[in-house]
């Protein structure tokens, strides 16, 4: 299995394509960890929305 972690702080505008690339990465078993560090911006909403599209994809807080 492939982790991916991805600090995101004030990510809003780039996460979706972030977690989009990762999760077209050719590896059968992988996990996308997103680890919000207290962004101020609308990248926790963002991220939420995202966990619920991707299956191999969660947020950390």
């Amino acid at each position: 299995m492939v982790n991916f972690v991805v600090p995101c702080y004030n990510e809003e505008s780039t996460i979706i394509e972030t977690i989009r690339y990762l999760s077209e990465m050719p590896y059968p078993k992988k996990e996308i960890i997103a680890v919000n560090d207290g962004s101020i911006d609308g990248t926790a909403e963002v991220l939420e929305c995202l966990a619920g599209q991707y299956k191999e994809s969660r947020v950390i807080h």
